[in-house]
Parts: C-alpha cells; structure tokens; sequence
C-alpha cells in the first residue's frame, strides 16, 4: 500500500537551517525531491543550505534549476541576489533582487541588498532609497533605521533627515546615530539652540562618540561660543586622532576670529591625515589668501576642485576678484566658465500668467538677512516696495539669524527659510509661491544658491548688490548695475546677463542710527595727514600698498590706519608691517587695528581719519559709505572692471569727482594736493554728511521707484516673449512738481465715438512729423508747437488726445504732465536705454519704439484697443501719484 504524497514543508526547512540543524533540513529537501527531482521549491531551500555551507558552486547550479522549473518563486531570487553579490556579480545581482520585489513587495533582505550595492557604486541616493522601504516594511528594525540615519547623513540632506529622525527615534530612543543625524539636520536648518540639545542626547549616550563632539561644536560656534566650541573639536581630536573635521573646524574657528596664521598649521595637519579631503584645502587656500599669499591659495583652490570639492568653484571665483595680477578679461572668463559646473535648467514650463501690468511677485534669496553688510542696502528697498504693485518674498538661506532677521521678515509679505532644502526642493516651493522675478543677492559669495537660480524657478531672474561680477549663471537673466560701474561696451562683454543700468547708483545706502557726530578734522589737531582704510585686508594687495606708500611718500610726515579682523593676528602684522616697510613706510608710521564689537565703536574711529583710501582692483562699499558719513571724503582709482569702479560711482554720486583717480600717477597726485590744503579738507568733512543725505545715494523712494521700474522692464519683455537685453534706468529730474488746479482725466476722445487724436511734442523735427502724419491719414494731430506757455493751458489741450507722440529726449516736464493728464507718450528709443525715464518710472517701456515707422504702428494699435486705452488712461494720474516722490524736489 502507498504512502500519500506528503507536500514540503518550507518553513520547517527554512527553521531547521536558522537553528544550524542543517542534516535535518537536508533530509526534508531530499525526501521531497524524491518524490519530484524537479520541485523548483525544494530545490531553491538546499540551495540555501549549501550557501549556508559555502558550498557555493552547488547553490548556484542549484538556484539557476530552481528558477528554471518555478521562475515566480521570490524567495528563491532573493537568495540568488545574495550569493552572486557575495561573489561580485552586482549587476545580476540587482536584477534577482528587482524580480524578488516584484514577486512580493514586502521581502526586506532584496531592498537591504539594493541598498548595499548602491552603495558600492556610491549612489547614496538610492541606497537611502532602498534602505527607506525596509524601515517602513518594518519600522521596528533598530539596525536598518540606523544604517538609515547614518547614509542621510552622509548624503547631507537634511529635509530627509528632518522627515526620518523623530519617527525613528520614537521607536528608538536610545540609538546614537539616530540623535547625532537629527541634530545635523536641525543644523541644516538654522535651528542652532535644538540642534545643540539634539547633540547633547547623543552624547548623554555615547559621551565619547567624535562625530556627536564635532557636530555639537558646530552647533555652539554658530551661537557664537568659539571657546567652548573649541574645546568640543579638540575632545573630538583626542577621541579619534585620524577625524579630519574637527581640525578643520578648529581651524575655521581661529581663521574667523583674525588668527589665520593660528589656523595654517591646524589645516595642514587635516591634509596630512587626508590628502583628498578638499574642504582642508578649500579653507587653507582662504586663510593663506588673508595673508597675501595668492598664488599658494590658488594652488590649493585649484587642488580642492581637482578633488571634487565643488564649494571651491565659488571660493575660487570670490577670490579672483581680488587679484590685481588677473585682468578684468581673466576674471571674466573665470566666472562665465562656471556654467559648465552647473545642471541644465529645470524643464518645467512656467505657468505664470503674462498680463504686463498686474500686481508682480519679487522673490529676494539670501544667506545674508541678518547682521551684514549686505543687509544695510537691502532692508531700505524692502520697505519702500510699492506693495499695490509688487508682493514681496524672501527665501533665506541665513545661517544663523539675529535680530536683523527678525526686523527684515517684518518688511515681507511672505518669508520662506530655505536653507536645508535641496535645489529641487526650494525649486519647487518657489514655483508652487508663484514668483514672477526671482533675485540672487549673493553671487558667488558665501550661503549662495546659485545652482538652484540654474535650475530657473522663476521666468525671470536677476542678481543684485552681493556681488562685483557676472555670476556666470546663463539662467539668471539681469544684472543690476549702473553707467558708471559698468560703462556700456566692454562691460556687457564680460557678463552672460543683460547689464541693467540704474543711475545714477546702483546702490541705495541707509546711514546708521547710532553713528556718532562728525568730529574735527584730525590733522588741525596732530599737524599731520592721517590716511587710512577698514576694508577686508586681502583687498590690500601688494599693489595696493606700493600705491598707498607712495603717496604717503609724497606726504612727509602722514600717517595711515588700517582697521580689519585679521590685524588681531601677531603675524599679520608683522608680515602687513614688512611690506610697508618694503615700500619704504617705517612701522611707527603705521596703526593696525583689529575689528571692534558694535557698530558705534567702529564708526567712531573714523574720526581719527581725514582721508580715507579706496583699495583696488577691489574698491569698498560700506566701508566707503560709512566713511562718507563720518566726514571723512573717500581717494579712489577707478579701474578697469566692477569691482574697481564702485568708489567712483559712490563718490561722483556725491558730487565728489575730484577724488576720482584715472590712473596710478594721477591717484598719488591727486591724494597729495587734497592732503596740502587742510582748509578745503575741513570744510568738506563738515558738509559731507549733509551732502549725502541730500544725494541720490540715501534717496530710497527715489531709487525703490527706478529699481521698480527695470523690474518693470524685465517683465514686459518676458510677456512679450522678447528676449532679454541690457537697457538703462535714469533718475527724472527732481524739479518736477504734480500741478496741484490740474481738471479731471477725461475719457479718451476715440472711446466717446469721436476722431482718434494724437499729439505731436514740439521737440519732434519736420522729417518725423511727416512720416507720422503720411502713416496715419485718417488721425486728427494736434501740434504741441502750437501750445499755449502756461502750465494750465497745456494741461487742457493734452486732455483733449487719445496719446502723444515724442522722441526719447522728450523734456520729462511734458511727458510727466501729459501722464498726469493720463495721456500716454509713445516715444522713440533713447541711446543706451529702452524707454523714456517716465515711462520707464511708470512701468510703461513698452510705449518705446525703435524709430518713427514703429512709434506710429504702436500708437495705432493702442488707440485701436478701446478699452486697453480707457483702462491705461484712468490709472496713469494712480501711477504718476506713487511715482511723485520720485520726481518731486527733496525738502
């Protein structure tokens, strides 16, 4: 009598080998493939087995019959996943595991394994990926969430981290790892007080774990305690002797607070333990920069990026610009080359709706919404914003927010941190916010995005104020400048923007509240000429100090003050000191200051300057400014590039052209004959406040006004699908007053079924006025020639046309009292710009034709859209009556 066939067991095979009682499970498959040779199930269990036993070329040949007699059976592929990647072949590997996965979504050990051959090919992208599924499968698996948490934080992506680390660590409370990538995140993110409390859990429970020591340094130095983050890398030094970071961040400690000759030594130990970590050369490079050791640092940048340490390309290009060895076509060409650094932009589309005169979204990005210089220029123009016109949004990248983070967020309508977020992500966020111009504030300068503005998240992008340079970013579309910084020719040459020119400045200066008074000019009281500079030492090159010695050469008896961080360095000085010495400038000619807390303090030293030296190929900003309020009148060489015309913008923008030099002569005699009359000296410093203030530099209205209007521009020219172009933005005369008796704004004549009617400005020739009238036969022309003298008469006769036609020189007197009548000016190009400047004030460029033919054509199809006319009519007095500060005089 025969036995029934009794059916194999897998999981008591399975149990069995688990248990090590392999003889067992060996008999269990045996006794099944007795009855079937050719059972793939039985087969794939003693293929287990015999990995068990490393009896490996069985468990292949066994695998491979398996799989051919039941193809479905995941266990099976799994298993074979495993042994060939034990045995290195991973790409087969891969495919097993994908066809396990997909046989049964739920098995770990195909995702464990997915997860460890990317990470063999250092795609940890896809490791965490991988890694991810098995923590949700099993939420409870303490190694899989920690293998985890230690990938995310070698990727460095906090938002996956942020995402991960409070579900893992409710399931394990007590994991390192877990804690220790929970505080670097809550770093990433700016959250410096929580992210040092999530440092001291993990080191609660590992008190001697290097990477939890570092982190909570970091942490610390962020709120400023450098000593006690200090004595957190040296812990973490002595734990582990071969961890690169925390001499480096030491170093970056001693190079932050002007000790770089401190911190040389410190980076060189980090590249001794690892000659490939580019960040050690990445900072080594910055501090032998500080100490005017150019051509070593730039032998370390270039090896940091040899390396792959990509922060290099940036700190390489910041550096260049320093560098009067490179002239401005070699610093050009250093920055655009940076676009092949970057990813293609962003494929998606941009839905933002093209209607040229609606209510705009400017989205301003910085790592600088705090205590900065940069934010003395940026927080006037953010709250002057017309918010009628424009909704303003800040997406900060600030590292450490401060009290000027919490005054800036109250002058938006919509404040996004950012920093933590990867490109994509901030791309996305920025997209879904609806911003129509997106503005960089920081070139290549630190806490820069500049690859997401690659990405174009915005269908309009520009760059301002953070930066003397093109960023070489071809996505962002504009660069906002001005006529003086960056002539048109050669300067439109050396930027892959269109160079915006904003005059007369690009810069719009807020003087600080607590600046004590001008004091006394100095030499009356010390019987010499005290010169001096603040600016960042490395703009003090060796040119710049042979300039500065020989003028002092020429001034027997002057002295000259340098005040920067690094002069807190015993060896900075004495190198600073040799080379003036060099120069054949005695030491005790000499006072070198370090940096001084509080701004009070600092601006009170300038009372000790009477002349105040500009650095070159590298010219100071606030630095210049600052010594402009406090009486003390700014020598500058106006040189060949951006970064070497700022001084000369800032100082002909006060009418102090006299302190312009051409050329290095011309500066020395210059500063001489300025130094040898002390009367005229004197009578500058005490007017020069006055004559600041009063100037276009600390006028916001007025410049918020021309900023807004090549907002404008750019916008209209997006809408109207042109491409974009360098154009110019000048300030209106200031002697424009609104008439205060001026009647009503009437409907336009062609929309009350009468003849359409155009005006013809007097300031129009003979030859212009005949091709307008041979264009347009059947328009009745009025003759502005004809027009009465008195204001008021004028105002009646321009109510009675539909629009005027001018020349882009039209007096700005006519054109603005035509708009405030709500007559529109269309007008023919002005040289070197693209509309009329009260047109381009009103937001109205597109009103600006290429020559008469075309002014024609474009008045024509304003009069024919009715309603489009009546629609601009009734809102150009709304427009004009924003726009007044901006053209009426300064009290």
């Amino acid at each position: 009598m025969t036995q029934p066939d009794t059916p194999f067991d897998r999981e008591q095979a399975v149990a069995l080998i688990r248990l090590g009682r392999l003889a067992d499970a060996e008999t269990l498959c045996a006794a099944a493939l007795a009855r079937n040779s050719a059972a793939g199930i039985p087969l794939a269990t003693l293929a287990a087995l015999r990995m068990v036993q490393n009896r490996t070329g069985e468990a292949l040949t066994l695998f491979r019959q398996a799989l051919s007699h039941q193809p479905d059976h995941a266990p099976a592929h799994a298993n074979h996943a495993q042994l060939l990647a034990g045995l290195g072949q991973g790409e087969e590997a891969a495919g097993h595991a994908r066809r396990a996965l997909a046989l049964d979504p739920v098995l770990t050990a195909p995702y464990e394994l997915l997860s460890m051959l990317a990470m063999v090919r250092r795609d940890r992208k896809n490791a965490a990926r991988h890694l991810g599924r098995n923590v949700v499968l099993d939420p409870g698996d303490e190694k899989t969430s920690e293998a985890l948490g230690a990938i995310l934080e070698q990727i460095g992506d906090p938002g996956a981290l942020m995402a991960f680390c409070p579900t893992a660590l409710h399931h394990h409370p007590r994991n390192v790892t877990l804690w220790r990538g929970w505080g670097g995140a809550l770093y990433d993110r700016g959250e410096m007080v929580l992210a040092e409390a999530a440092y001291r859990r993990a080191l609660a429970l590992a008190p001697a774990d290097p990477r939890s020591l570092n982190g909570w340094a970091n942490a610390v130095q962020r709120r400023h305690h450098q000593h006690a983050a200090l004595t957190g890398y040296r812990r973490a030094s002595q734990v582990q002797p071969t961890y690169v970071s925390p001499y480096i961040n030491a170093a970056n400690i001693r190079q932050m607070i002007g000790e770089p000759w401190t911190a040389i030594p410190v980076y060189r130990r980090a590249m001794a333990l690892d000659p490939s970590f580019g960040e050690s050369h990445c900072n080594m490079a910055s501090a032998l920069a500080t100490i005017g050791e150019d051509q070593e640092a730039m032998t370390h940048y270039r090896r940091a990026i040899q390396i792959g340490f990509t922060a290099a390309e940036q700190n390489l290009r910041g550096f260049a610009v320093y560098l009067n060895e490179m002239d401005a076509h070699s610093v050009a060409r250093l920055h655009l080359d940076y676009a092949a650094a970057l990813p293609p932009p962003a494929p998606a589309p941009h839905a933002n709706s093209r209607d040229p005169e609606r209510r705009l979204v400017i989205g301003y990005v910085s790592g600088d919404f705090r205590q900065h210089v940069a934010a003395e220029f940026m927080a006037p123009l953010l709250a002057a914003h017309d918010r009628s016109r424009f909704r303003i949004h800040a997406y900060s990248e600030t590292p450490s927010p401060d009290a000027v983070t919490a005054r800036i967020q109250t002058l938006v309508d919509l404040w996004r941190p950012i920093r933590g977020l990867s490109d994509e992500q901030a791309d996305a966020l920025i997209r879904a916010d609806g911003v129509d111009i997106l503005i960089d504030l920081a070139g290549h300068s630190a806490h820069n995005r500049l690859p997401l503005f690659a990405r174009k998240p915005a269908p309009v992008q520009a760059t301002w104020l953070g930066y003397p340079a093109t960023t070489g970013v071809p996505a962002i579309d504009y660069r906002i400048v001005d006529s003086i910084t960056d002539p048109e020719g050669t300067a439109d040459a050396h930027a892959c923007e269109a160079l915006v020119r904003l005059d007369p400045s690009f810069l719009c200066y807020q003087p600080p509240a607590d600046a004590s008074p001008v004091g006394p000019l100095p030499a009356q009281r010390n019987g010499f000429v005290t010169f001096g500079s603040f600016n960042n030492l490395l703009k003090t090159n060796p040119a710049t100090i042979a300039l500065w010695a020989a003028l002092m050469a020429r001034v027997p008896g002057s002295r000259l003050i340098l005040k920067s961080r690094p002069l807190a360095d015993a060896g900075v000085r004495n190198r600073v000191t040799a080379r003036f010495a060099a120069a054949g400038i005695a030491p005790e000619r000499l006072d070198l200051i370090p940096w001084t807390s509080g701004t009070a303090e600092h601006l009170g030293l300038y009372n000790r300057l009477d002349i105040a030296l500009d650095p070159f190929p590298y010219n100071g900003t606030t630095t210049t400014c600052e010594a402009l309020w406090m009486g003390v009148p700014v020598l500058t060489l106006c040189g060949d590039r951006h970064a070497a015309r700022v001084g000369a913008s800032l100082m002909r923008g006060i009418g102090l052209g006299s302190f312009v030099a051409h050329d290095q002569p011309d500066f020395i005699e210059r500063g001489a004959q300025i130094a040898a009359d002390i009367q005229a000296l004197d009578a500058i410093r005490h007017g020069l406040r006055h004559r600041m203030a009063a100037s276009p530099l600390c006028d916001t209205n007025r410049f918020t006004r021309r900023f807004e209007a090549a907002l404008r521009v750019m916008w209209h020219r997006w809408c109207d699908g042109l491409p974009t172009a360098a154009f110019s933005i000048a300030a209106p005369p200031k002697g424009w007053i609104p008439p205060a008796d001026a009647p009503r704004v009437a409907p336009p004549p062609t929309t009350m079924g009468q003849r359409t009617t155009i005006g013809l400005a007097a300031s129009l020739d003979d030859t212009e006025r005949r091709t307008a009238a041979a264009a347009l036969p059947d328009v009745l022309w009025i003759d502005e020639r004809d027009f009465p003298q008195d204001r008021a008469s004028r105002l009646i006769r321009w109510s009675m046309m539909d629009i005027r036609l001018a020349p882009g020189d039209d007096p700005v007197d006519f054109t603005a009292d035509a708009a405030w009548m709500g007559i529109a000016t269309v007008t023919t190009a002005r040289p070197g710009a693209l509309a009329h400047p009260v047109n381009a004030l009103l937001g109205l460029d597109r009103l600006s034709a290429a020559d008469v033919c075309t002014m024609t054509r474009a008045a024509a199809e304003l009069c024919n859209d009715r309603m489009g006319l009546a629609r601009l009519r009734a809102g150009l007095r709304l427009k004009m009556e924003a726009a007044a500060p901006s053209l009426s005089p300064v009290s």
